[in-house]
């Protein structure tokens, strides 16, 4: 049993939201996170999870709810195309869906199945499914609070395809006082997944996470422009 775990046996979950950053920090360095000052990116993130409370975290953190917040900012059409929501995966209307679409929760991480052919699904077991994902309570894995109270539904969305086959680059976009500053890039999500880390002018970062480096470079992608100077 790992520290986690004996931290998620004897502590209450106020406590455990607090604890599990700072401890989990640990792991991964070597120390400790400072609790007051926080001066590199990971210390900064490690306290944002422990102190961080705005509630805009949590309506980001919620697959559904960040549409409307989307579409508020930026303007309709920036999302992919909802097909259909619902907290009761056993109503949703299989045969009108379109060929090709994404099944996903919209309050965990890491939970989504890509529908190619939906001649050729599985409904009754796409459907056990989502029940399934609806019962998972993903604060109670991660501690998280932004996970917390999130109402839970199934999305099924556009599938954005880039005609490879395979599940297209997912791009991921750090800030900083409002600005793009870098640029995570995964490939290969569902087999041989990697990453690479670019700069907002696109310049390849000298940054390891968690994947293999891509090892080849990545095209910048033709809607990024450059950041204001």
């Amino acid at each position: 049993m790992g520290l986690t775990d004996i931290a998620k046996a004897v502590l209450p979950d106020n406590l455990l939201e607090v604890a599990i950053p700072w401890v989990q920090h640990r792991r991964y360095h070597g120390k400790f996170a400072p609790l007051l000052f926080p001066r590199t990116f990971t210390e900064r993130m490690v306290h944002r999870k422990m102190f961080g409370r705005a509630p805009i975290l949590s309506l980001v953190s919620d697959k559904y709810a960040a549409r409307g917040y989307i579409e508020e900012r930026v303007g309709p059409g920036m999302a992919p195309v909802l097909h259909f929501a619902t907290q009761n995966p056993g109503e949703i209307p299989w045969q009108d869906l379109p060929r090709q679409y994404v099944v996903k929760p919209n309050h965990c991480s890491g939970a989504v199945r890509i529908v190619r052919d939906s001649t050729a699904v599985d409904t009754a077991e796409l459907t056990a499914l989502g029940k399934r994902w609806l019962a998972l309570d993903f604060y109670r894995q991660t501690r998280e609070w932004v996970y917390k109270h999130l109402p839970r539904h199934i999305l099924i969305e556009e599938l954005i395809d880039d005609g490879s086959g395979a599940a297209p680059a997912d791009y991921k976009f750090f800030c900083f006082h409002g600005q793009p500053v870098m640029i995570q890039v995964d490939t290969g999500r569902f087999s041989g997944h990697r990453r690479a880390f670019y700069s907002a002018e696109w310049e390849l970062l000298d940054i390891a996470l968690t994947y293999p480096p891509i090892g080849r470079p990545v095209a910048r992608p033709r809607h990024l422009r450059a950041p204001p100077m």
